[in-house]
């Protein structure tokens, strides 16, 4: 049963989204101060230098993050989903690759995030090949071929199911290769994994079966000046309405709304919100405050990583700095520009705990106490 029926499913959806995408901003022009405790989930090293994509989550008594690792580059041959444990988020095990890439095959692991239950854990991933004609073998090692030349074929959606955090068994998901975030739970119960144009849905609570792909319309946006359309985040406002964003390349987010619990969405629209081209975490936290972490510094430096609150769901008029300056990094390799980026959050004991790769080599988590976001 979807759960929200009334008067908004018989409006004029275009217009209504055209006006809520305008509506949505950040407006905030002073930085506040929140106290902040960060640590490492994991330090780069040779032949594995190379760490993005993460997420967290808890599980019967321990903290569980994955990343994916790479041995340089981003999305090098053989990239890997690791997951690393902790008993209190501040130190954690070393790394074990749950999801291998294969180098055979010319295949890349992108992990898309983390589901618990009381009985099981689920890491979402996907995989994709590059095709044979791009890859450059002439060394006698096959190297991960440049964005420009890159040909991503054999797109594919997984899961890694364990219930006792140690075995994990694999299966594969008939939908979309949506691998931004895990499935967020509406207030329905229905769930929704985010992706971009492709945001699959299941009503089986377990996360286990049932998926099926829900496509969003996105040539028109492109039309409009969005670059690209990829790296969704929605949160629902009390009325039932499912507010979308994406990442657009462009300077601002673009935005969609579903009236009927995700089962189709209008076409996106830009918004107000000034964005870097780079992924963001988007949500509500159980007081009913919404929140935005991400980059909005245009330039793709990828710094600061900030936090910016909302009491209605569009104007995003609060600022708070997680992390600033510049990163150094260790290891070179493809596409590692950047300083904080593609964060992830998850919410225990009036915590918000927030994991992001730093420099795509190193792996870390800021906390910050709920209750000192005025």
């Amino acid at each position: 049963m979807l759960f929200f029926r009334g008067s908004r499913v018989t409006i004029n959806t275009d217009q209504s989204t055209r006006q809520n995408a305008l509506s949505v901003k950040n407006t905030a022009t002073v930085n506040k101060t929140v106290s902040v405790s960060t640590t490492t989930v994991y330090n780069p090293k040779a032949g594995a230098s190379y760490a993005h994509h993460p997420h967290i989550t808890f599980f019967k008594g321990k903290f569980y993050s994955v990343f994916s690792i790479g041995e340089k580059n981003e999305e090098d041959i053989g990239q890997s989903m690791a997951v690393s444990v902790s008993d209190d988020a501040a130190n954690w095990s070393d790394y074990t690759v749950i999801a291998e890439g294969k180098k055979e095959t010319y295949t890349v692991v992108v992990p898309g995030g983390l589901y618990s239950t009381d009985e099981r854990l689920i890491a979402y991933y996907a995989t994709f090949d590059y095709s044979e004609s791009c890859v450059d073998t002439s060394s006698g090692v096959a190297v991960r071929p440049t964005a420009e030349n890159a040909v991503r074929t054999n797109w594919k959606m997984y899961m890694a199911v364990t219930k006792d955090g140690v075995n994990w068994s694999h299966s594969q998901l008939n939908c979309g290769a949506a691998c931004n975030f895990a499935p967020q739970q509406t207030a329905s119960g229905r769930l929704i994994m985010c992706g971009a144009n492709v945001n699959p849905i299941t009503d089986d609570i377990t996360g286990l079966s049932g998926w099926k792909n829900v496509n969003i319309s996105i040539d028109e946006a492109i039309a409009d000046g969005a670059k690209l359309i990829t790296e969704s985040g929605f949160y629902q406002t009390d009325d039932g309405v499912l507010h979308m964003m994406f990442r657009s390349n462009s300077d601002v987010l673009y935005y969609s709304e579903s009236y009927d619990d995700g089962a189709s969405w209008t076409r996106p629209y830009a918004t107000n919100f000034r964005s870097d081209s780079s992924k963001f975490a988007v949500g509500r936290l159980a007081n009913g405050m919404y929140y935005w972490i991400g980059n909005t510094s245009i330039n793709n430096v990828r710094t600061p990583l900030t936090l910016f609150t909302s009491s209605d769901g569009f104007n995003f008029d609060k600022e708070y700095v997680i992390r600033t300056g510049t990163y150094t990094h260790q290891f070179e390799g493809l596409y590692k520009d950047g300083a904080y980026s593609y964060p992830s959050t998850f919410v225990k004991d009036g915590e918000l705990y927030i994991i992001y790769s730093v420099g795509k080599e190193k792996i870390e988590i800021s906390k910050i106490s709920i209750a000192d976001l005025n």
